[in-house]
């Protein structure tokens, strides 16, 4: 609506501002609606499996990552919101990597089977496993997309003085 009643360009007191003012005004609300869009993206992601993530999101987490200070310093509850939610990443990550050693006493024959695994290879599975419970663990040191030619590989040299039961 434009006309002499207009309250566009005009600050609350009735006066002008100028396009610098209104620049600024415009650039706050961007950052305001982009920390409320990291907010409901790291909400989404603590709830994992409910809410699958859009392009918006990926959007919202590349600028994240180009940018963190810009985010964290002007939003304290997303910091804390973030936290909660490495928090709960890295628990869930020792819980599986605890997962193989604690489940491998359950596994039935017919799952052996099922598998393709016969009992003396499943035997030496769990030898090795006692030996060191993270053998089969993989190790994703690199971000890439192709698979390392290490990544199956077993370093031995940390066995040198352990014992084979």
């Amino acid at each position: 609506m434009n006309g002499p009643l207009s309250t566009a360009g005009k600050s609350k007191d009735g006066l002008l501002l100028d396009e610098e003012t209104l620049a600024k005004f415009r650039t706050l609300a961007n950052e305001k609606e982009r920390l409320e869009q990291m907010r409901i993206t790291v909400g989404k992601l603590f709830r994992e499996y409910h809410s699958p993530l859009s392009d918006k999101d990926r959007d919202i987490i590349a600028q994240f990552e180009a940018n963190p200070k810009l985010f964290l310093d002007s939003d304290v509850m997303l910091a804390l919101d973030i936290k909660r939610l490495y928090d709960k990443r890295k628990l869930e990550l020792e819980e599986r990597s605890r997962m193989g050693t604690k489940h491998i006493q359950n596994v039935t024959d017919k799952q052996l089977e099922d598998a393709g695994v016969s009992k003396r290879e499943f035997e030496l599975i769990k030898k090795l496993m006692k030996l060191d419970p993270e053998i089969f663990i993989e190790k994703a040191i690199f971000k890439t997309s192709k698979e390392s030619p290490y990544t199956f590989s077993v370093d031995m040299s940390k066995y040198s003085d352990t014992k084979v039961p």
